[in-house]
């Protein structure tokens, strides 16, 4: 288990192609690190370019879960198996995900009691969608 003393927080991005979803839950992992330093956050993802855009951040690969419908269900079974064993490694009080829960992840989640958030991003102001008007932004506590 990875520990500095306090809770981990695990950050999942789906990513298939591409940096974006990894690059949003990379952002977050370094807001919260910044705001809180008792927390060690964890990025998750199949992302190849995963450690390098985690950077000087906790990063754990992930097998990308949609290929594995297309094998046997012994496959499906050994994947679900490295997530659990991932998960139990490392004990996160929270399992963020960025746009989709993974069925897969989801379960493992749910077996072991993590707490769980989805972080939805619109593709539009999040405040003025959030709160139907201009409001301060929330804040972290």
């Amino acid at each position: 288990m990875i520990d500095n003393g306090g809770p981990v927080v695990a950050f999942h991005a789906v990513n298939y192609t591409g940096i974006g979803h990894v690059s949003r839950q990379t952002a977050l992992a370094r807001y919260v690190r910044q705001r809180h330093a008792d927390i060690t956050p964890v990025v998750m993802s199949p992302c190849a370019a995963l450690r390098e855009v985690a950077d000087d951040l906790p990063s754990l690969a992930l097998p990308c879960i949609p290929d594995v419908r297309m094998f046997p269900a012994r496959i499906s079974r050994a994947v679900d198996e490295a997530i659990g064993s991932a998960l139990a490694a490392l004990q996160p009080a929270v399992l963020v995900y960025d746009h989709i829960a993974w069925p897969a992840l989801r379960k493992v989640a749910d077996a072991q009691g993590i707490s769980q958030v989805l972080c939805l991003r619109p593709r539009r102001d999040p405040e003025t969608f959030l709160f139907g008007q201009e409001s301060p932004a929330p804040t972290w506590t």
